[in-house]
């Protein structure tokens, strides 16, 4: 569960990373609405201060601005992402604050296993614009990788 050796240093820690991963696998159980479960969490240092979890039922007004993406029909209805979802409780908040966070993305496939988890281009638009560049998202080998800080 580990990344990159070249990322350890910026890394949230192991444990961290451990402790977020059992807890989407908990709540996989009772949340999921989808083919996958995907949360995010805001860390603050180590303390996890807010989730999200994707909603394919739900839809907010960030999500109506997204556009189809390549792997999109041009009828997309994007849903209530769970990135977005995590950091709307933080919109208000200067961006010298928001660049103190942390945001850790995770999918749990259906033999609840970690699944690449990558903020789509909509949302890492929308991450960069409010501040947010240290993001972290689970992979398909199990492990964690950073996210090149987002442009918009």
């Amino acid at each position: 569960m580990f990344c990159s050796e070249d990322q350890t240093l910026d890394m949230p820690s192991p444990s961290s990373l451990s402790r977020l991963t059992d807890t989407a696998r908990i709540l996989k159980l009772t949340k999921q609405t989808g083919r996958s479960f995907h949360v995010a969490f805001i860390l603050k240092g180590r303390k996890g201060i807010s989730l999200g979890i994707n909603n394919f039922h739900k839809t907010n007004r960030i999500c109506h601005t997204y556009k189809p993406t390549r792997h999109h029909l041009a009828d997309y209805i994007a849903r209530a992402h769970s990135e977005i979802q995590s950091t709307a409780r933080f919109r208000d908040w200067p961006i010298r604050d928001i660049r103190k966070l942390t945001l850790v993305s995770i999918r749990i496939n259906n033999k609840n296993q970690l699944a690449f988890a990558q903020p789509c281009p909509n949302c890492a638009y929308h991450l960069g614009k409010w501040g947010y560049d240290d993001i972290w998202f689970s992979t398909n080998e199990g492990t964690f990788d950073r996210m090149p800080k987002p442009r918009y």
